[in-house]
């Protein structure tokens, strides 16, 4: 490929095989570039896929004059007349008789031929057969015209005595073949017509005519013979031998020009025949065989000449109303030939009647010449109306040439590709006519066209070239298919549903689009066969399931038979269950033929809705109810919002969780709400009622963080003590003490501190006691004072004791003696005398106890005891006033999180108490080591 290739469009590439790709892709619309290209390229392949593409006969007549290739030129002038062939049979006069004259101009007689016996006009079939020239055409006309008289006027329009002669030997028509006989004059070519003729008359008149002739022959040689010595006998029959035969061969000629319509051309021809006949007549009294030649060649002169008056007469009045002689059209009848007729009144007789019948003939012929000349100037009136027509749609079609190109060049600028055919085939119609019209401004519109035609022809090209690039590519689409079909076909298994993938598979093909030529009706075969294989098998399942189509339809019937008996049920839930499963029966039980299908399920439809039509009121009733229930429900949530907003309150967190367990048992008390409430309902009061107890959770654990806080600065004083020196030790300590008091009387009392509190306080008095002797003296911190307070709460306890009344305590009492007198004195009103009258000994009891706590541990060698004695006298105090130092049973957990967390304070309690016993352990010195044990002061302080 050249460099210049590449901005030359491809018809006129350098490549052979390019240019012919590219005219094989143009249409009818580019007949400009085809014609061009059928002119002008230089290749005669390209100049013959260019000359098969185009379909106007006058195009291809001028281009077969200037071919030079032979047989291009044969090609073209073939398919000009081809097309020319089509027209002239039609029943447009006007377009007909343009063909012809194109066929004539082209001189394709044996088309001409055709014409003369296709054409539908009789005229064009005139005008067509008198166009032939050419003695094999007419001879094929003589063969393929359906008329006798167009036969026979043909055969004696031939003048070549090689197609006669092939004419008589192979025709099986009797008139046609002793019409052509007749015309032959060369004794060797009609001896081989009756040697070979496929007709018996035509070989019949072959050899009669062949004895005629050498009887004429003979008689010739006779008379140029030396004449007979007198008184020999003359041989008669010579000359009337000789003089037959000449006649004959007169009439037979005449026989074949008397049907002409050419009268001009044959009137002198029958002159010339009618001269030669007379000179001929010259015996008076002629035998009676040679007088039935003279009456025939007679009868055949009176009827050319009647029928040349006729069609005189027919002329004239065609052309005016006013008679004219026939004088003027034909030359008058010559004087009757001097014959010495015989008359015979038979053969008067029998030419009269032919005369008659052939007087009937013209007159018919004449009637039909009229109406055919009638028909005619109506069609000459119709093709003058049409003309003008056709005139007036050029003009107006000129005139919108204009719009036409704009909007090509609308539909080029746009791209649209639907429209880009119907343009083109409307744009080049109005360039047709517009070639023929004057329209001012014409080249400069012709441009425009030729621009936005090219424009539009590349945008056609490119979109056919996307749709061959689609028809590729939806082969693979087409084979995958093909493939699920063949494995349908293939399977050996029985698939079920196997005519609905069937069924899928054919509407997927569908689908699939265009494919390209050859592979499209390759694969479309091979699917449809293997289609029909499938649908065989589909055939075969469907015999095997029509054979249990009864069992199927006896088990439908049975479901129908029990959904109509339960159809009056007032067993409402119970029979809509039962309704249910027979639905899922139903739907198990099998497939039937479609109608039959649909008649089954209309029955058992029609019992189902009447049930269900009866129960629907009971549901209208039970749905008003459950709207009702989902409003109640709906206002003990908003109550339950309300209360969880409000929590705790003045009334505080057990009032807030008794109204909720309130609302809790009422939302038990209400019914069902509608299903599709149900779930969202639930959840906004779950939501409610968890919002409560999530709430009190973070108030707790708020609480607890800061109680966390004061015992973590209480904890801090504590160490800072014990890393302290002096006095500084001492006051740090007294304040670390009122820390730890005001730390419990946020308590209320109630609690004393907790167990790291208190091991942690006992570790800050040891080591003061250890490390700082002198600076703890006389402080609360002293062990001499600690002592001391400590027998005064073991005083204050035993006076909780009831003394006997008579003798007073006993030091052998036993707890138990001593349990019981204490009952027996308060029996006896014995609390008179005691301090503590009025109050509870167990709160007493336990009010000491704190104290003990508080006062700090004894580090004493008889701190042991003292714990001992101040226990015993408050078990006996308790045992007195009846109650169980045993510890409190543990409450009732009702919240699971709030067990939760408690569980994980006890734990890190016990972790913190086993830490700091370790460390005390650790850290205690020796003198202080026999002193009671850390948990001697846990009871008071662990409560």
């Amino acid at each position: 490929m050249g460099f210049v290739d590449l901005f030359r469009p491809k018809h006129r590439h350098s490549n052979t095989a390019t240019r012919i790709e590219a005219v094989r892709a143009m249409t009818r619309d580019d007949l400009t570039l085809l014609v061009q290209v059928a002119r002008t390229d230089r290749d005669p392949t390209v100049r013959k896929v260019a000359i098969e593409k185009i379909d106007q006969a006058e195009t291809l007549a001028e281009l077969a004059v200037g071919e030079r290739d032979e047989a291009l030129r044969d090609l073209t002038s073939a398919r000009a007349g081809e097309l020319w062939l089509h027209r002239a049979c039609g029943d447009d006069a006007e377009v007909a008789g343009a063909a012809l004259t194109g066929l004539v101009r082209l001189g394709q007689e044996r088309l001409i031929a055709d014409v003369a016996v296709k054409a539908a006009l009789p005229a064009v079939r005139r005008r067509a057969m008198a166009e032939l020239h050419d003695p094999k055409a007419l001879a094929e006309l003589a063969k393929k015209a359906q008329n006798h008289q167009t036969r026979l006027e043909a055969v004696a329009r031939i003048d070549d005595p090689a197609v006669l002669r092939a004419l008589a030997v192979d025709t099986t028509n009797k008139e046609l073949g002793l019409a052509a006989v007749d015309r032959l004059d060369d004794p060797e070519l009609l001896e081989l017509v009756a040697t070979k003729g496929k007709n018996k008359a035509v070989r019949q008149r072959a050899r009669k005519i062949v004895a005629e002739m050498q009887a004429a022959e003979q008689a010739a040689r006779a008379a140029a013979a030396p004449a007979p010595a007198p008184g020999a006998p003359a041989p008669a029959s010579d000359d009337d031998k000789r003089r037959r035969a000449e006649k004959s061969q007169l009439v037979r000629e005449l026989d074949g020009l008397v049907e002409s319509f050419d009268f001009e051309r044959v009137g002198p021809l029958v002159r010339t025949a009618e001269a030669s006949y007379a000179a001929l007549s010259t015996v008076a009294s002629p035998a009676k065989a040679e007088a039935k030649i003279d009456d025939k060649f007679r009868s055949l002169v009176r009827r050319f000449w009647k029928r040349a008056e006729l069609h005189a007469d027919g002329a004239r009045k065609a052309a005016s109303p006013a008679p004219a002689p026939v004088a003027e059209v034909a030359p008058a009848a010559p004087a009757e030939v001097v014959v010495a007729p015989v008359i015979d009144p038979e053969e008067e007789r029998k030419r009269a009647a032919r005369a008659e019948e052939a007087a009937a003939r013209r007159a018919e012929r004449d009637a039909r010449k009229a109406e055919d000349d009638a028909r005619r100037a109506a069609e000459d009136a119709r093709r003058e109306a049409k003309r003008k027509e056709q005139e007036a749609q050029a003009a107006e079609l000129a005139a919108s040439f204009p719009t036409v190109i704009a909007e090509m060049e609308a539909i080029a600028a746009g791209g649209d590709a639907k429209k880009i055919d119907r343009v083109l085939e409307h744009g080049r119609k109005v360039f047709e006519q517009v070639m023929k019209a004057p329209v001012p401004g014409r080249d400069e519109l012709v441009a425009r066209y030729d621009a936005a035609r090219a424009t539009l022809v590349i945008q056609r090209q490119g979109a056919r070239e996307a749709e061959d690039w689609q028809r590729y590519a939806n082969v693979p689409r087409a084979e995958a298919l093909l493939k699920e079909a063949m494995a349908l076909a293939e399977s050996e298994e029985e698939i079920p549903d196997l005519g609905g993938k069937l069924k899928d598979l054919q509407a997927r093909w569908k689908q699939v689009g265009p494919l390209p030529g050859k592979a499209s009706k390759e694969l479309w075969e091979l699917f449809k066969e293997t289609c029909d294989v499938v649908y065989d098998k589909v055939r075969g399942q469907r015999a095997v399931a029509e054979a249990g189509y009864a069992e199927i339809a006896a088990g439908k019937d049975k479901l129908i038979a029990e959904a109509e008996a339960l159809a009056e049920s007032t067993d409402w839930q119970a029979t809509a269950e039962r309704y249910k499963q027979l639905q899922a029966a139903w739907k198990e039980s099998g497939r039937l033929p479609r109608k039959q299908d649909e008649e089954l399920w209309t029955r058992f439809r029609a019992a189902c809705d009447r049930f269900f039509a009866r129960r629907q009121p009971l549901l209208d009733a039970q749905f008003a109810e459950q709207e009702a229930n989902l409003a109640a429900k709906v206002r003990l949530c908003e109550r339950a919002e309300a209360t969880v907003a409000a929590a705790p309150g003045e009334r505080g967190w057990g009032a807030a969780i008794g109204e909720i367990r309130a609302l809790q048992d009422d939302w038990r008390g209400i019914g069902f709400v509608p299903r599709r409430d149900a779930d969202a309902i639930y959840r906004r009061f779950r939501a409610a009622c968890d919002g409560l107890f999530a709430k009190r959770d973070a108030a707790r654990d708020g609480e607890a963080d800061a109680r966390r806080a004061e015992v973590d600065a209480v904890v801090a004083q504590l160490e800072a003590v014990m890393s302290a020196s002096g006095d500084d030790a001492v006051g740090l300590a007294l304040e670390a003490r009122g820390a730890l008091r005001e730390l419990a009387a946020g308590d209320d009392g109630q609690r004393g501190p907790s167990i790291e509190l208190a091991g942690l306080y006992e570790r800050m008095v040891r080591h003061l006691a250890a490390q700082h002797a002198d600076a703890v003296r006389g402080t609360a911190f002293d062990p001499a004072v600690i002592a001391r307070e400590h027998d005064k709460l073991i005083a204050r306890a035993q006076e909780l004791v009831p003394a006997s009344p008579a003798t007073g305590p006993s030091a052998a009492q036993t707890a138990e003696e001593m349990a019981a007198a204490l009952r027996a004195a308060m029996a006896n009103n014995a609390f008179s005398g005691l301090r503590f009258s009025g109050r509870d000994p167990v709160e007493v009891v336990h009010e000491l106890r704190h104290s003990w706590g508080q006062v700090g541990p004894d580090l004493g060698d008889d701190g042991a005891a003292r714990r001992a004695r101040f226990d015993q006298a408050c078990r006996a105090a308790l045992a007195a006033a009846g109650a169980d130092d045993a510890p409190a049973p543990e409450r009732p957990r009702s919240d699971t999180r709030s067990d939760e967390r408690r569980q994980r304070r006890h734990d890190r309690k016990g972790e913190q108490a086993e830490a700091t016993a370790a460390s005390v352990t650790a850290t205690a010195p020796a003198p202080v080591a026999t002193a009671a044990p850390v948990t001697a002061a846990v009871p008071a302080t662990a409560h």
